[in-house]
């Protein structure tokens, strides 16, 4: 019987368990004191407390690279670290971690000024050559971006097949399709040098793993997103790993600007996606710490769990996920022995456009209704994608946009339901205006109360014109009012509003 991932790791690496729970107490011992440690110290200059430390992780009497480990995390900076004296100490050798990313760079140029977002995409070439995605996942994430978005974003490829055929094969391909966006300094192409792989002729099997070729395959994807951690540090605020064969959500961009906004507490990361690391987030000041982890144990767990092990030491033990999902995978051919793979499907991932291209001034929206988390009404009014998505929905409930400032309004549209939750339609609602009450202020009553009907719902939509020939007021508040029973969830898809100068 097989047994869990998680099953098999307590089973079989408890070793990399007890290393991870010394690690989230020396967090703790590390905040609490507020240590800070200059990188540039040797071992034996470290403090008495961190002397203290280093021969408690020693009386464990465990492998000999637990000791790196504890010394890198607690002594940890983004300063030059001292001559690597140890050779298993790989996510600690300024060799390693050290690299001219000029040299790196095999086309493209890069970035002197910080992009707000990185994206790090790791390619190779499928080995019957019969799948190649990362021209069109490429063309996919810019045409899903306006201009002023791709200003602030910077897309870093890394071709790591070794076969250096295979390299300017991939290479020739993007600049053929991408020569444009290459020139700019959208899109930088890297290679790894030889000298960062560390040795990956004998992995160590494990998983169910039949062949070493399969161990080998998994150990050297987490060397290669180690080293995009590594190269992206100084070309972005953030970073965020995709893959080579993902489809990306209208105007994905300001939607992560707009979920990194709304967090109220510290994280290390958030989740675009469902799909393991792939849509993962995170601050570029983060990276070194998770390149070096990932280097400690790119041969005992996968990329895919190394990441979710790095969280939970930084005190983050569950995703934070975006919802709807930005990303989804298209490919169903894996670089793994060139088989064909079952399709990771992320079920939050739903490509939702636009109809109408509206105003939409300023406004608080806020429902009656129960929302689900992550689809709060404003999605629905906000020229960012994504929708509103409310249950327990009754007669009489309402969705109210209401204005930051009243305004003439000469059309409002509204769709309901997508083609994914065609059933989650609006069974029967009226669209409603009210003027700004003028004794709100003075006598405490609700800004807007002496709503007029424009018209009803027809199987979820309506699209009023000529509103200021039946409202010939400035508009403060525009209400959906249900007025039917509702037998499934509400899904409010579109709010579009168009606003004049004047009432002519």
């Amino acid at each position: 019987m097989k047994n869990s991932t998680t099953s098999t790791f307590l089973n079989n690496n408890s070793l990399f368990l007890l290393t991870l729970t010394l690690l989230l107490l020396i967090n703790v011992w590390l905040i609490n004191h507020k240590i800070e440690l200059s990188a540039t110290e040797s071992v034996d200059d470290c403090s008495d407390e961190n002397k203290l430390l280093l021969n408690v992780v020693k009386l464990l009497k465990e492998r000999d690279d637990v000791l790196p480990i504890v010394e890198n995390y607690t002594r940890l900076s983004h300063k030059t670290p001292p001559p690597c004296k140890r050779k298993y100490n790989r996510g600690f050798c300024p060799e390693i971690i050290r690299f001219d990313h000029e040299k790196a760079l095999l086309a493209g140029k890069r970035r002197t000024k910080k992009a707000f977002l990185a994206v790090g995409i790791p390619t190779v070439l499928r080995l019957d050559a019969l799948a190649y995605y990362i021209s069109d996942t490429l063309l996919t994430l810019i045409k899903q971006l306006d201009t002023e978005s791709l200003e602030r974003i910077v897309f870093v490829v890394l071709v790591a097949d070794k076969p250096t055929s295979n390299r300017t094969y991939i290479l020739n391909e993007i600049i053929s399709h991408h020569d444009a966006a290459i020139k700019k300094g959208l899109i930088q192409i890297i290679g790894m040098p030889k000298n960062f792989y560390p040795p990956l002729d004998n992995p160590t099997l494990r998983y169910g793993d039949k062949y070493f070729v399969n161990a080998k395959w998994r150990t050297k994807q987490a060397v290669d997103y180690a080293f995009l951690f590594l190269y992206c540090i100084d070309q972005a605020h953030y970073y965020i790993q995709l893959e080579d064969d993902i489809l990306a959500a209208p105007q994905y961009l300001a939607s992560i600007e707009d979920f990194i906004r709304k967090q109220t507490q510290p994280w290390i990361s958030l989740a675009y996606s469902r799909m393991d690391i792939v849509g993962t987030l995170y601050k570029s000041s983060s990276l070194q710490r998770l390149a070096q982890f990932v280097l400690f144990f790119y041969d005992v767990q996968p990329v895919s769990k190394l990441y979710r092990f790095f969280n939970a030491i930084h005190f983050q033990r569950v995703a934070l996920p975006k919802l709807p999902s930005l990303f989804q995978h298209m490919g169903d051919k894996t670089s793994k022995l060139g088989f064909f793979q079952k399709l990771t499907v992320d079920k939050d991932f739903e490509i939702v456009k636009r109809k109408y291209n509206g105003d939409n001034p300023p406004a608080t929206v806020t429902a009656s209704m129960k929302e689900i988390e992550g689809y709060e009404p404003k999605m629905a009014y906000s020229k960012i994608p994504g929708y509103c998505w409310v249950k327990e929905v009754r007669i009489d409930d309402t969705l109210t946009v209401e204005f930051d400032q009243s305004h003439y309004i000469s059309r409002i549209a509204l769709e309901t339901a997508t083609a994914e939750h065609s059933d989650d339609f609006l069974r029967g609602g009226t669209v409603e205006v009210s003027p700004e009450n003028k004794d709100s202020k003075t006598h405490g009553k609700p800004k807007c109360s002496n709503y007029i009907n424009l018209g009803e719902t027809d199987y979820g939509r309506i699209d009023v014109q000529g509103v200021n020939k039946i409202a010939k007021f400035k508009i403060k508040c525009l209400r959906i009012r249900v007025t039917e029973q509702q037998t499934s969830w509400l899904l409010i898809r579109e709010i579009a509003v168009w606003t004049i100068k004047s009432n002519n």
